[in-house]
C-alpha cells in the first residue's frame, strides 16, 4: 500500500514540497499490529527557517499506554532537493535529536545509506535514524522524534521526503513488551507554514541572564499586522510556542526547538500554519518550556 501526503509552503526564496510515501510490506502479522490502537503515526512540522537553513521537525503521535511505552524507533528517510540547492544535511546526533522525545535514550544512531545516497552534501540523501531506550523507561504521547536540518543555497527549491527501507531497517517501533510494528504517516497534523524566527534580545549575559521562565504580553495589543511576543529562559530548554483560536484549535506553531538561555522575541504575522491570513478576533498563545513551565496569554487581532 502506498500513502501519499503533500503540503506546500512558500517563504521568501524557499519553496517546500513534501511527499510522504509509505511502502507497506505485509511481513509477519506482528509487524502490522498496533498494541494500543491505530493512532501511532509520524508527521512533519517546520521548526525554524532562516535565509539558508531549513529545520523540519519529524514528530510522532503515540496512543500507547504508560504500561507499554515505545522503547525503540527506526526511521529511514530519503531526502531529495531540487535545483542542486542542497549544501549540507546535518547528520550529527546532537543536531538530529536535540530537544526530542528520544534524546535521553541510551542508544541513538544516525547514518546515511548507499541505498538512496550516502553523501549528505549531494541530493538525494538516504538518512537513517534510530534510537533505543535499553533499561530506561520509554515514551508515549506526542512529541519530536528527530530534526531534519538542511543548509540550502539557491533562489528556489523543491524538497521531497520519502520513506525508503534498507535491507535491515523499515519504519518501525518496538514497545516495552517487545512487540514490534510498523507506524504510518498521519493524514492530519501536517503543517509547514511561516514560522516565527526567534530573535535574541541580548539584554543579559552571564549573571544577568533571566532567573525564571516567563511569557510577556504581546505588543501591540490589539494588533493589526504583526504581534511581538517576548519570553525568557533561565537555562537551555526545549521550547514550544503555539497560537490557538477561541475554540481551542491550533492556528500556528511559532517555535518548536531547543533554545539557549536568554531573552527571546518572536513575531506572529496573523497567518495560520499554511500561510493564510486569519480572521479578526481573540487568540491565545501558549508557551511551554523546560520540564514544567507553561503559560498562556490572550491577544486580539483587528483587521
Amino acid at each position: 500500500m502506498i500513502k501519499e501526503l503533500r503540503l506546500t509552503v512558500a517563504k521568501s526564496w524557499v519553496l517546500f514540497f513534501a511527499t510522504f510515501l509509505c511502502f507497506g510490506n505485509p511481513g509477519p502479522p506482528w509487524a502490522q499490529t498496533d498494541p494500543q490502537g491505530a493512532l501511532d503515526s509520524f508527521y512533519l512540522e517546520c521548526g525554524a527557517l532562516s535565509s539558508d537553513t531549513l529545520v523540519m521537525g519529524l514528530r510522532f503521535s503515540c496512543d500507547n499506554t504508560d504500561s507499554n511505552k515505545i522503547v525503540g524507533f527506526g526511521m529511514p528517510v530519503l531526502i531529495t532537493v531540487s535545483n542542486d540547492a542542497l549544501v549540507q544535511l546535518d547528520t550529527t546526533l546532537a543536531s538530529t535529536f536535540a530537544g526530542s522525545m528520544v534524546e535521553r535514550f541510551a542508544i541513538k544512531s544516525t547514518a546515511t545509506d548507499t541505498t538512496g545516497g550516502a553523501d549528505p552534501s549531494v541530493s538525494p540523501v538516504h538518512f537513517v535514524m534510530g534510537a533505543v531506550a535499553l533499561f530506561d523507561s520509554g515514551v508515549t504521547g506526542t512529541g519530536l522524534f528527530a530534526n531534519l536540518k538542511l543548509v540550502l543555497n539557491g533562489d528556489s527549491t523543491t524538497i521531497t521526503l520519502d520513506t525508503l527501507s534498507t535491507a535491515l531497517l523499515t519504519p518501525s517501533l518496538v514497545t516495552e513488551v517487545a512487540v514490534g510494528y510498523t507506524p504510518g504517516w498521519s493524514p492530519t497534523g501536517f503543517g509547514c507554514g511561516p514560522i516565527g524566527s526567534v530573535k535574541e534580545q541580548k539584554r543579559g549575559t552571564g549573571s544577568n541572564l533571566p532567573r525564571d521562565f516567563s511569557l510577556g504580553q504581546n505588543y501591540p495589543n490589539p494588533f493589526n499586522a504583526t504581534a511581538v511576543i517576548e519570553f525568557t529562559l533561565p537555562r537551555t530548554s526545549a521550547v514550544n510556542l503555539q497560537v490557538f483560536n477561541i475554540l481551542g484549535q491550533k492556528v500556528v506553531t511559532l517555535v518548536d526547538e531547543t533554545l539557549e538561555a536568554g531573552y527571546k522575541q518572536v513575531a506572529w504575522d496573523g497567518k495560520d500554519q499554511k500561510g493564510n491570513p486569519v480572521a479578526s478576533g481573540v487568540y491565545f498563545y501558549r508557551l511551554r518550556a523546560g520540564d514544567s513551565f507553561s503559560d498562556m496569554k490572550k491577544m486580539q487581532l483587528v483587521r
